[in-house]
């Protein structure tokens, strides 16, 4: 039996539930006062620690945390619809899509942290 993709109605009503969990992670990472985005900040600060990097003053990277903050959730409903567009329906459309928005996350906050420490 082949696997076949999701009507576009489902495929868009899981994009914007997406959407409104993304809304929802950027105003509880804003009330935690960036949190979430240090977290991020975090791996990449260890991984430049590793390659000998000078790093960046811990007060120069807060506002990038916040900003972070507000931009990775969005990646979540962004790689959900292209999963659906390229994979079946079931757990790897959701591996994909969750390894996607970690892998940008990460990219993202590494050059922006790299940046910082020039």
């Amino acid at each position: 039996m082949a696997v076949t993709a999701p009507p576009a109605d489902r495929r868009w009503r899981t994009t914007a539930i997406l959407a409104a969990v993304a809304l929802g992670l950027g105003v509880l990472g804003t009330a935690l006062l960036g949190l979430p985005g240090a977290v991020w900040v975090q791996g990449a600060v260890e991984l430049l620690g590793l390659f000998s990097y000078p790093l960046p003053p811990g007060d120069a990277v807060w506002p990038l945390a916040l900003m972070i903050t507000f931009i990775w959730p969005w990646f979540l409903p962004a790689f959900h619809l292209l999963a659906s567009f390229l994979v079946a329906p079931g757990a790897l459309r959701w591996v994909l899509t969750l390894g996607l928005t970690a892998l940008t996350s990460q990219a993202m906050t590494l050059a922006w942290v790299a940046s910082l420490g020039r």
